[in-house]
């Protein structure tokens, strides 16, 4: 786990965010509007710090606050490189079917800062990508039929506005593993991180 600390004049926390590395889930805390966590039945089992920071001591640790902003927002400690945004999309494919938009949502959680052009851009590089090499294959469905998409097809499928924004009465376009995607994913030595 990392935490990092937004602090006031007198180095008391004034937001603190707890990012973990093998889980999928970032702990946010606000001295003003949200101090703690409490689940469902009232238990609390995190907070955020009310001691000062010994500001000496984490000198040398000091992000930007811009480096904060961009970690409170997007739960990640860096910005990820396409390759590892690439990794990712392919690997979410072997939890659950996935559709074209979560690409794109993905990109939206992980580049929070870039234009929504670059990050629908992305998205779409990515699965282009992984077409191209064969790891995942297009899938459209509608009223329970589902069908695979000829690859002659998903250029003009990643085209087309409703794969990207879902609306009723117009096919779901996702996108599932090939065996050899899945191969690939069961293969991987890669530590995945949220």
């Amino acid at each position: 786990m990392t935490t990092l600390y937004e602090v006031d004049e007198d180095a008391v926390p004034l937001r603190q965010v707890e990012l973990y590395a093998a889980a999928p889930f970032v702990h946010r805390f606000d001295r003003e509007s949200r101090p703690y966590i409490e689940n469902l039945r009232g238990e609390r089992f995190g907070e955020i710090r009310s001691e000062p920071l010994d500001v000496a001591a984490v000198a040398s640790n000091q992000v930007t606050a811009e480096e904060f902003e961009f970690s409170w927002e997007s739960g990640l400690l860096r910005e990820r490189d396409f390759g590892e945004f690439k990794w990712e999309v392919l690997a979410r494919a072997a939890e659950d079917i996935q559709g074209v938009y979560e690409a794109w949502w993905q990109a939206n959680t992980w580049y929070p800062n870039r234009p929504v052009s670059e990050r629908i851009g992305m998205a779409e590089r990515a699965l282009r990508e992984l077409l191209a090499q064969g790891l995942i294959s297009l899938v459209t469905s509608q009223g329970g039929e589902q069908s695979e998409v000829a690859r002659e097809q998903h250029d003009s499928v990643l085209r087309q506005y409703s794969a990207w924004v879902v609306s009723a009465g117009t096919a779901h376009v996702s996108y599932v593993l090939t065996q050899q995607g899945m191969a690939q994913v069961q293969e991987a030595t890669v530590f995945r991180l949220p």
